[in-house]
């Protein structure tokens, strides 16, 4: 039996939770997305925490594969990094 499944809906994320969100899918630790957007450690966990909220996944794993799903993220390219 399959279920369908909805997409998550990233465009109910603010530009700053998308840019935290596409960096940490791509394994990037919260202090590498601080450093790299020039904001701390503790504002990038709150854009991920923020938006996982939105998405409504509750870890990091579901945060990856619902941008897999919706397409935000090339996982065989990311794969191949």
């Amino acid at each position: 039996m399959t279920t369908r499944h909805k997409h998550a809906d990233f465009s109910t994320l603010t530009p700053a939770e998308m840019k935290a969100v596409g960096m940490i899918v791509r394994g990037r630790t919260d202090v590498e997305v601080g450093e790299a957007l020039k904001v701390s450690a503790s504002t990038i966990n709150k854009h991920r925490q923020r938006a996982m909220k939105k998405l409504g996944v509750h870890n990091v794993v579901r945060l990856t594969l619902a941008a897999v799903c919706a397409e935000k993220v090339n996982a065989c390219e990311e794969i191949n990094r």
